[in-house]
């Protein structure tokens, strides 16, 4: 491969950032069987990808209203918010309706920017500490929801890694739910 020009070169350097880490997680995962094991390994995979605070699961259902944090990895030092997330109100949240039910991820930059149009989503994110946010939808039978990651630093704009590992994390989510 020939890589002339800086844009080039940046290109192939997040290429094999992208190859190394989806290798990482594969080996790190492929004896694994246990579920909830797998999803950490994801999260924690998709949070350093990105350079992330926290990776999280949110399944939602939109016919109820409620979006729960079934899964989560914090990076050292960062508090956890599974526990106090268990019932956030999807009416808050209607630009993520949109963004799945036309499977397009979230990306947000600064949480700041969405006030004037989406005030009570960037609100829910300030109080949190949240400053920026990117989530990749998924749906699949029984599964409805996000793999979102909060404050990332490098590839901000680029879900790809995030879509790509959904795949495992719906896979698993609905092998939880049918045993």
């Amino acid at each position: 491969m020939n890589v002339n020009s800086p844009e080039e070169r940046e290109i192939a350097k997040n290429c094999v950032a992208f190859c190394s880490a989806l290798r990482r997680v594969e080996q790190q995962l492929r004896s694994e069987e246990n579920s909830d094991a797998i999803i950490d390994g994801v999260l924690q995979a998709a949070a350093e990808f990105y350079g992330a605070s926290r990776a999280s699961v949110v399944e939602a259902d939109w016919e109820l209203g409620v979006g729960i944090i079934t899964h989560e990895w914090c990076a050292e030092g960062v508090e956890s918010q599974k526990d106090m997330l268990q019932n956030m109100e999807m009416e808050l949240f209607p630009r993520w309706k949109k963004a799945l039910d036309h499977n397009m991820p979230i990306v947000t930059a600064d949480m700041k920017e969405l006030e004037p149009s989406y005030p009570d989503e960037a609100h829910f994110f300030e109080h949190f500490g949240v400053k920026s946010v990117l989530a990749a939808p998924f749906s699949k039978r029984i599964n409805k929801g996000f793999i979102v990651v909060d404050d990332p630093t490098h590839y901000t704009d680029d879900p790809a890694f995030l879509f790509i590992v959904s795949y495992a994390v719906v896979l698993e989510l609905n092998e939880t739910k049918q045993q």
